[in-house]
C-alpha cells in the first residue's frame, strides 16, 4: 500500500469518526430542543426566542471534534475494520463519545499533553475545611439550555464549582439515625414547611433522616466567618448543572461533605434529580453574601410601593380552581377564570425579547404595563431590559408546592433580567449589566412594586415587578 493511499485511509477514518461524533451530539441536541420547548412554554416565552443556530452549529462541531479525538485514540485502522460485530461496537462507541462531547475532548487533550487531571483548588477551603469565599468568583460556562445560568456578581455573591453527592432522608445509609443538622434544629421545623417529613422515621431521632428527600436542600463546607449560620438559615443558594444550564434554588441545612471526599456539596436527592446530576458530577453553587460582605442594594425610599397580600389578590382579582401540574411547583387553572381575566397585550418595543411583543397578562395591568414600557422607551432606557422572563406563569411562590400561589398565577407580576438579579441575592447595582435600578421609579409610577425592596419582609427579588394597585368600584385602577 502506498503512502498516499494510507493517508487517504486515515483521513477517511477521521472524517467518519467526526461524522459519527456529530451524530452523537445531534442526538443530545434533539433532547435539548425538547427540554427547551418545555421550558419555553413554562416561562411564557417562544421557543424561537431561545433557539440559537450558532449554538447548534457549535454543538455539532464539538461532536465532530470528539469523534475525531476518539478515532485517534482508538487508532484509525480500528474504525475501518471489516469485522461487522467489532465495527458495530466501535461505531457505537464513537457516537457515544460525540454525545458526551467536550469531556472527551478535554480527556484527549490531557492525555496528549500528559497533563494530570485538575484537582479542586485548595484555596477554596479554610483550615477547618469550610468553603473560603474568594473576592472574585470563577467564571461559569454559558448555559446550553433556555434555563438561565446564575453567575455570581463580584462583591455580592460567590460561586463554587466541583463534584457533588446526595444526602438526607429516611433511607440514606450515609447518615446516622441520630445525626442532626448543623444549621437547623427540631424547633425550626415549623419555619421550613416542606423541608421535613411530617413524622420522624421509625428508629431514628436525627433531623438528617427526617429531611424530605424530594425537597431542595444543600450542605456545603460553609465558612461561618463569611457566611454566618444566621445568614445561611434565611437565604436560598442557587445550584446549577454546568453541563445543561439547569438551575434551582436550595435551602442550606448542614455542613459538609467531608473534605476527604473531594466533593464541594451534598444535594438532596430530589434536587440532584431535577438538575440531572449524579454523584461526582460537577455542579456550581452560587451563595449570596450578607450585607456586611457586599455593597448594599439601592436604599428603599420611605414611600416605596408594597405588594398586595395573596389573600388580598384573591379578593380583588378573583379566585380560581386549579390543580398541581408539571414541572414541580407549577399549577393548572381548571375553570374559566383565565379566559375571563388573562389577555394578550402587544408591546412592539419588546418584540426583540418576546415573540411579536405579545405578553399574556391580567387585563388589569395591560394598559399600565404598556404605558410604563412606553415611558421607559421615551427616556431612552429600553436597552436596560435585556431579557423578558415571563408574566402569566401559574405556579407557587419560588416554584415550591408548599407555599401559596405567586402573583404570576394571576398575571399581575413580571420578571425581567433574571440572570443578573437572582432571587435572594442583592439586585445588580446601577450601571452594571442587567441592572433594573433605573427603571424602578418608572414602574412604580404606574403601580408596579419592585421585588428588590422586599427585604426585610422576605428575600429580595430584583427581577420581579408586581402590580399592587386596586380597582375602584367603577373598575378604574387607583
Amino acid at each position: 500500500m502506498t503512502d498516499s493511499s494510507q493517508l487517504f485511509d486515515v483521513l477517511g477514518a477521521l472524517t467518519l469518526g467526526g461524522l459519527l461524533g456529530a451524530i452523537g451530539q445531534g442526538l443530545r441536541v434533539i433532547a435539548g430542543l425538547k427540554k427547551m420547548n418545555d421550558d419555553s412554554q413554562a416561562a411564557d416565552a417562544s421557543s424561537e426566542d431561545l433557539f440559537s443556530a450558532a449554538r447548534l452549529a457549535t454543538s455539532l462541531m464539538i461532536g465532530f471534534v470528539a469523534g475525531v479525538a476518539t478515532t485517534l485514540s482508538l487508532g484509525p485502522a480500528k474504525l475501518m475494520s471489516v469485522d461487522p460485530s467489532g465495527s458495530a461496537q466501535i461505531l457505537l462507541g464513537v457516537i457515544v463519545a460525540g454525545y458526551v462531547g467536550s469531556d472527551v475532548i478535554e480527556a484527549f487533550t490531557r492525555n496528549l499533553a500528559s497533563v494530570p487531571a485538575p484537582k479542586i483548588d485548595a484555596s477554596l477551603f479554610a483550615r477547618t475545611g469550610a468553603v473560603s469565599l474568594p473576592a472574585t468568583p470563577p467564571s461559569l460556562p454559558p448555559p446550553v439550555s433556555s434555563t438561565p445560568s446564575l453567575p455570581a456578581a463580584p462583591g455580592r455573591s460567590v460561586a463554587f464549582r466541583g463534584p457533588m453527592s446526595t444526602f438526607g432522608g429516611p433511607h440514606d445509609p450515609g447518615v446516622g439515625p441520630n445525626e442532626g443538622l448543623a444549621l437547623l434544629q427540631e424547633s425550626d421545623i415549623p419555619a421550613y414547611p416542606g423541608l421535613f417529613l411530617p413524622q420522624q422515621p421509625p428508629g431514628t431521632t436525627g433531623l438528617a433522616r427526617r429531611l424530605d428527600p424530594d425537597a431542595f436542600y444543600i450542605a456545603c463546607r460553609w465558612n461561618y466567618d463569611d457566611t454566618p449560620k444566621a445568614h445561611l438559615r434565611k437565604i436560598e443558594v442557587s445550584v446549577v448543572n454546568p453541563s445543561t444550564g439547569a438551575a434551582e434554588r436550595a435551602q442550606p441545612v448542614d455542613w459538609g461533605p467531608n473534605e476527604n471526599t473531594g466533593r464541594i456539596a451534598d444535594l438532596s436527592p430530589g434536587l440532584a434529580h431535577k438538575l440531572g446530576l449524579s454523584t461526582n458530577q460537577n455542579c456550581v453553587v452560587v451563595v449570596p453574601l450578607p450585607e456586611s460582605a457586599a455593597p448594599a442594594a439601592p436604599p428603599a425610599p420611605v414611600t416605596h410601593l408594597k405588594v398586595l397580600k395573596t389573600d388580598e389578590i384573591r379578593e380583588i382579582f378573583g379566585r380560581f380552581a386549579y390543580e398541581e401540574s408539571a414541572p414541580r411547583g407549577a399549577i393548572k387553572i381548571t375553570d374559566d377564570w383565565a379566559r375571563d381575566n388573562i389577555v394578550t397585550v402587544q408591546i412592539e418595543t419588546l418584540a426583540h425579547l418576546v415573540a411579536k411583543g405579545e405578553i399574556a397578562c391580567n387585563k388589569a395591568i395591560a394598559e399600565p404595563l404598556r404605558a410604563a414600557i412606553a415611558e421607559i422607551a421615551a427616556r431612552d432606557l429600553l436597552d436596560r431590559i435585556l431579557k423578558w422572563d415571563g408574566c402569566h406563569v401559574p405556579r407557587h411562590k419560588s416554584w415550591n408546592p408548599t407555599r401559596d400561589l405567586s402573583a404570576h398565577s394571576w398575571g399581575l407580576a413580571f420578571d425581567i433580567n433574571a440572570r443578573w438579579n437572582a432571587y435572594g441575592a442583592d439586585p445588580a447595582p446601577k450601571g452594571s449589566v442587567g441592572s433594573v435600578v433605573e427603571l424602578v421609579a418608572i414602574f412604580e409610577s404606574f403601580g408596579f412594586a419592585w421585588g428588590g425592596y422586599f427585604r426585610p419582609d422576605s428575600a429580595r427579588d430584583g427581577m420581579h415587578f408586581e402590580f399592587c394597585r386596586r380597582p375602584s368600584p367603577g373598575g378604574q385602577i387607583v
